[in-house]
């Protein structure tokens, strides 16, 4: 537990990169998709969130566990 907590502070700069570009591209995407999608659809943004949030972390997972794979 104590080496995991330490490889989360080690990489919280990273973390806070991944998660500002994420945000990004949530509300980027939002902007312009908003147009293109059906109307019936009424807020794209709360439809368009948890997927962009899941992916982050995915990413953040896969990096973070391949450093972990790398030292055992």
């Amino acid at each position: 537990m104590e080496r995991d907590l330490r490889y989360f502070f080690r990489y919280k700069w990273w973390l806070a990169g991944m998660v500002s570009m994420n945000l990004a591209d949530l509300f980027i995407m939002a902007v312009v998709y908003t147009r293109m999608v059906d109307p019936k659809i009424g807020n794209y943004f709360l439809f368009f969130s948890p997927g962009i949030t899941i992916t982050a972390l995915f990413a953040a997972a896969f990096m973070i566990g391949r450093e972990i794979n790398r030292e055992i």
